[in-house]
This record gives C-alpha cells, structure tokens and sequence, in this order.
C-alpha cells in the first residue's frame, strides 16, 4: 500500500458504519465547571478516527456532536442514527457525568440541570436502549467522563450476553469514579487524561504488534500508561467479537516504519479539524467593510515602510499596551459554539455575522448590539465558512459547512437565493469573496483537498479545482500584479498563491511549519502580503511577489491559531489574531510590534473580523462558549 493512501480497514463496511462523537466543553448549571479540554479532546478523536494513516473513516461517517442542548432531540438523532447503522457503530463521549437520584449514569449535555439531570441529560439507558435495538453487527461505547466505569455492566444485560459471533458489544471506560482532567487554566492546550493518553497511544503506536490494532490490544498499553501516570484506571468490557475489530492502523508496524508513515503525536493537543480547522475559517476575507462590499475582496494599499524595520523589531517577548476596549455585553443566541464571523455594513448601519456548531446564520446590529431579524437556517450541520459582499447592487452572504454545500443567501430579505451550490465531497472549512473579469465569484476551501471557484450569479462552479496533496483550511483572495489571485493554506504546511483567471499555481509553494488555519490578505508599500496562522502558535508574514517571509515569526499565542484579519488603526496597517483567549493585535507598519490585546475570554476564540465605524475600528470575535463579542480597538 503506497504512502499517503487512503487506508480502509479490513472486514468493515464503511457505507454501513457510524462514529458518533458526543462531547460537552461548557455547561450553563454552575454545578458543572466547563471543560475546555473535553472539546480538544472530541476534536482529537475526530481526526484520529478521519486521518487515512491511523483510523480510515471517511468523514461523511462521523458525526460530530459538539455541545448539543435538548436531550430528547440528542435522543432521537441518535436512535436515528444507531437504526440506520448495520456495520460498526461506534459512540465516543467526553464531558461531565452525573447520576440520577436511582444511581444511574447521565451525561452531561450544554443545558443539563444537574437537580434534574434525569430530564435534562442524557440518560445513559436511552443510550443502551438505542444501541440494543440497532441492527449493527458492531457495537462500541467509549466514555471519558465521571463514573463512566458504572456503565460497562449497563451495555450486556442477559439478553444481550448471547450475541452471536458477528456481532458485538464493548465498552472502554475512564475509570471508575471520578476521571481526571487537568487544571483549567491548562485545558485550553490539552486533551482529557484518557482520551489524551489514548492518542498519544495511537500515534505511537505498539512495537510488535500487528497491522491493525483492535481495542483488545490497545488496553493494556493504555491501562499501564494511565497506572505509570497515577491516574485513573480505564475499564473494559467486550462480548463477541466487538473487542476484536480493527480500531486503528499500528502507527509501529514495520511496514508503516519503512515507508515513512509512523506518526508522532500533534505538537499542539487540538485536533486539526477540521478540524477543522476548522477547523475554524476566519473573516480575513473582510479586510475592510468598504472594500469587500464594493471591491469584491480587492486588498487594502498602505503606507510605505521599510523592510529593515521588520528584521530588527520582530521579537519572540512581545509588549502590548492595554486591551482593546470591550463594547457592551457579549451577544448571545447561538445555541454551540461560534466557528466564524464576518462584518460589514447592511445600509448605513455595520453588522456582524456569526455562525458555527448549530447551523445557523445570526446578523447582529453592531450599534445597537442586539440581534438583526431572525436567524438563517438550511445548513444540516455546522458552519464553518461565512462572507459577506455584494450581488448586483444588493448585499449577500455566502456560507459553507459542515454538509459539504456552499450557499448564497439575500442578507435584506432573509433567505436562500437559489439551490446550494455542491461539488466539495467533505466539509467545506472557508471562503473568500473577489471580482473576476467584472464577474463576482466565492472561492471555497474545503477538507476534500480542493479550493473551487463559483460564479455567484449562476451558482455554477468555475473551471477545474485547485488542489493541495492534503487538506484546504483557509482561503483568501486578493490582487497580485494586478491580477485577481485566491491564496490557499492547507494540512500539507504549504501556502499557494492562485491565479484565479485560469486556476493555475503560480509560483513554487511557501512552506510554513505546520499546517495553514488561518489566512489574511493586505499590502505593505504597494507589495501584496499574505498573513498565516496555524498549529504552531506562530503567527507569519509572507511577501507573495517574492515568495518568502518577511521578518521573523510573531510569537505570543499559547495555542492553536484559528483566525486572522488585517485592518487599519491609527493609520497604520494592524493584524488580528485569534486562537487562545486572548486576541493579539499586531502594527504590520512598525515591523509586527504587538499593538495590544483583547481581554482573555476564557475559552477558544476561532473567529474574527473587523470593520470601521464612526472612524473607529472595530474587531468582531467568535468564541466557544457561543457568544459574539465586539471590541473597539481605537481611531482608525
């Protein structure tokens, strides 16, 4: 098998197989503390079970359920989902657990009322009920939360004890009290314990052991890592044959070794996502509200500066001044966390957009800070992706999710133009607006290793894909020598530069440390500049006529960057970046000194976008904990 297939396990029918991942990082019942590493922890599994080199599934396969309210909906999608599985089924939650006053399990979902959890959680026998009735010749439950140990009795009651050979029952569990998490100043950066060890174990694989690991041969290596740690013992328990079903590729398998293949763990805990990502895709499309709305995406011309003044001011100890300035309250009405924001100005009034895990599209009236008319819905599943232009004179968004669709929609009236736009086969992670040949067109980035071009008027896709050996995280568009031009990042670390005329690459790629989430366009004396972010927690500067970085890497961040967005501030050319808590303003005119910051929000942020209002600018966030914030950053 050559290095960089795709990897399908043996003796498993991926058209009949499900994984459902389930996990609550925030909870709005004080009695339960958020657990920031509970989402790092269900985005690691995501792409442990996704990666081709380790789990083998296909996205399509994998539901992704991250911080879900409504147990009796929570309930009857997974019914849904466990009735139309025949293959494998395997469940995955992390979060807290509770017991109900009978001393049985419930999990912990987003509005789960700990007085009330047998109502309002997610009780662990409509978990066993739906998994009993499911025709899955496979059936597998792991539980990374409190008490989860209580429940490997729960899956194999009599009538269950006799299954028949080709099919199967097994339950790994955290432990047998309480599991353990790090401290949560911590979490941010980190997986759970468990399932941390999990893929770390994973990555790292068995030495001697065979191809193809099962659960049965990840156990014990896993119960001795956590005993060697003092912490929590796991728990198992397999009936038939469920033990013994290819959970992962042997990452030390000799075969693997020998082509390059065997992984070492992610050097940040986050999942890449889609990670996302998003993974999360970011607003650098929205350089500026006037430019984006009237330009399509034409990039921002600055003063002049001396190159000089990047080599000898980038430092890796950055000082700020104080925080940005936050405006009013942080708005509410998502239901999950926010994956992505833009701005811009729907008649003489600036608004935001924000979407993310619960499908819907919210605009916000930025001076009144309230919400504008009612919510956009058609997605089936999360948003990653959200522009915001212009359509014959008329102000649009265009969305893409989780759903692999692309869709337009009339930001006046409130509603879908047309039918999706579909041709991405996985998630769609980004999207950028520009202009060609007088024409205005959406470029998208999607997880099937493509960017496509659209024609926003026929919503019909442009010529063929531009594509990366691996994953398209991030997206912007912009101008270079006068052409219109799409710049891509991707999972592969590189940075390519497209001409969007004829979809060719133009120029060998720039190679970042590791992969591209974020990405934002701008000028620095009249030379085109791409902005990136990623995994490293670096944030880079690239001259794009060049094709080299310009200075040394800005550092700061603690974590993951999701987001970017280039602006002005006191007239001079400032970037935004977003990943940790804590937003990071940087003056791109005086060499990438850190201008200042935004207040620690105590959770990831993976959006934001800026726009200008009363000759101030503004900077718009999006955050885990489902809510918008907006920043007043200073005189433009």
């Amino acid at each position: 098998m050559a290095v960089g297939d795709a990897l399908r396990a043996p003796h498993i029918d991926y058209a009949s197989s499900t994984a459902i991942l389930l996990g609550t990082s925030v909870y709005r019942d004080v009695a339960f503390p958020a657990v920031p590493a509970a989402a790092n922890s269900l985005y690691g599994m995501r792409a442990l079970l996704t990666d081709p080199r380790l789990g083998g599934w296909p996205s399509k396969r994998v539901e992704f359920w991250l911080n879900r309210t409504g147990a009796s909906q929570v309930t009857k999608r997974l019914r849904q989902v466990a009735n139309a599985t025949t293959d494998v089924l395997l469940l995955y939650f992390v979060g807290h657990g509770t017991l109900t006053e009978r001393g049985e399990l419930c999990l912990a979902l987003t509005d789960t009322e700990d007085d009330h959890c047998d109502l309002t959680g997610l009780e662990y026998e409509r978990v066993r009920d739906a998994l009993e009735a499911s025709p899955a010749r496979i059936k597998v439950v792991i539980l990374d939360c409190c008490y989860s140990g209580r429940v490997i009795e729960a899956l194999a009651p009599a009538h269950i004890a006799n299954i028949t050979e080709i099919r199967g029952a097994y339950t790994l569990t955290a432990s047998d009290e309480t599991a353990h998490v790090v401290a949560l100043p911590h979490q941010r950066r980190t997986h759970t314990s468990f399932t941390g060890e999990l893929i770390d174990l994973v990555h790292t694989g068995i030495p001697n052991g065979q191809e193809w690991l099962t659960l049965r041969d990840v156990f014990p290596d896993l119960r001795h890592r956590l005993m060697r740690r003092d912490l929590p013992l796991p728990n198992n328990r397999g009936t038939g044959t469920a033990d013994g079903f290819p959970f992962v590729l042997n990452s030390a398998y000799p075969a693997a070794a020998a082509g390059g293949t065997t992984l070492s763990p992610p050097e940040n805990p986050v999942s890449s996502r889609p990670r996302p990502r998003r993974l999360a895709p970011m607003s650098r499309r929205l350089i500026s509200r006037r430019n984006l709305l009237l330009a399509g995406g034409a990039l921002l011309t600055v003063p002049s500066v001396s190159w000089a003044v990047w080599r000898l001011t980038s430092s890796s100890h950055p000082t700020a001044s104080p925080a940005g300035l936050a405006l009013g309250e942080p708005l509410t009405g998502h239901r999950n966390g926010v994956w992505v924001v833009a701005a811009g100005v729907l008649g003489n009034r600036p608004v935001a957009l924000s979407a993310g895990e619960d499908a819907r599209i919210l605009v916000w009236d930025l001076t009144t800070h309230e919400q504008a008319g009612k919510p956009l819905t058609g997605h089936s599943a999360g948003i990653w992706a959200l522009a915001m232009g212009d359509l014959n004179g008329e102000p649009v968004i265009v969305s893409g999710g989780e759903d692999h669709t692309v869709r337009l929609w009339s930001l006046a009236e409130r509603r879908q133009i047309g039918s999706s736009m579909t041709g991405h086969e996985a998630p769609v992670k980004d999207v950028a607006l520009h202009t060609v040949g007088g024409q205005p067109v959406a470029v998208t980035a999607g997880l099937d290793n493509s960017a496509r071009v659209w024609d926003l008027t026929t919503r019909k896709e442009l010529g063929p894909a531009m594509r990366h050996p691996g994953k398209v995280l991030a997206v912007a568009c912009g101008k270079r020598d006068g052409g219109p031009i799409a710049v891509t990042g991707g999972d592969d670390k590189t940075i390519r530069v497209w001409g969007l005329d004829d979809h060719a690459q133009l120029g060998p790629p720039l190679t970042s440390a590791g992969p591209v989430e974020a990405i934002a366009l701008g000028d620095l004396d009249t030379v085109p500049i791409a902005l990136s972010g990623g995994p490293d927690k670096a944030v880079r500067v690239w001259d794009l006529k060049a094709g080299q970085p310009i200075g040394a890497a800005l550092t700061g961040h603690t974590d993951w960057i999701w987001g970017a967005a280039i602006g002005r501030l006191h007239g001079q050319t400032i970037a935004v970046t977003v990943g940790d808590g804590i937003g990071r303003v940087w003056n791109l005119t005086e060499g990438g000194r850190l201008e200042t910051t935004l207040a620690d929000q105590h959770n990831s942020v993976w959006g934001v976008a800026l726009t200008s209002f009363n000759n101030h600018t503004l900077a718009v966030t999006g955050c885990l904990d489902a809510r918008v914030r907006m920043w007043d950053l200073g005189p433009s």
